[in-house]
């Protein structure tokens, strides 16, 4: 029984022993209650931490991911980018310089002068200045 052996004596109201049943059994039914709706709250509760932080765990998993990727993805295409440009441009820069020594060398040709295709000398630098005020 529910009630402690003091109540089930004396009775809970103090009325007939019929009455002391009824109560009796009306505190077992509020304590089984109460017992049950403690284990809920408690399940409801342990539940609620368990998927709080499963969905935490599984949400930090993929945003970290989805990060690593973007980034693997944006740092890949500015790489990609960055040598395309700087190819294009050493093309550029190789095309521009053998196009120069190739005007300074005929120009050398016309003038009678001699050009060996180095970058040092007066004749170069004369050829080198001649050739810019051209474009200038």
């Amino acid at each position: 029984m529910c009630t402690s052996s003091r109540a089930r004596r004396q009775g809970a109201s103090g009325g007939p022993a019929n009455s002391r049943k009824q109560y009796a059994r009306g505190q077992c039914r509020d304590t089984a209650r109460s017992s049950a709706e403690a284990l809920h709250k408690a399940l409801h509760e342990a539940l609620h931490g368990a998927l709080h932080e499963a969905l935490h765990e599984a949400l930090h998993e993929a945003l970290h991911e989805a990060l690593h990727e973007a980034l693997h993805e944006a740092l890949h295409e500015a790489l990609h980018e960055a040598l395309h440009e700087a190819l294009h441009e050493a093309l550029r820069t190789e095309a521009l310089h053998e196009a120069l020594h190739e005007a300074l060398y005929t120009e050398a040709l016309h003038d009678g002068s001699a050009y060996d295709g180095s970058a040092n000398g007066s004749t170069t630098e004369a050829l080198y200045k001649s050739f810019v005020q051209r474009f200038v």
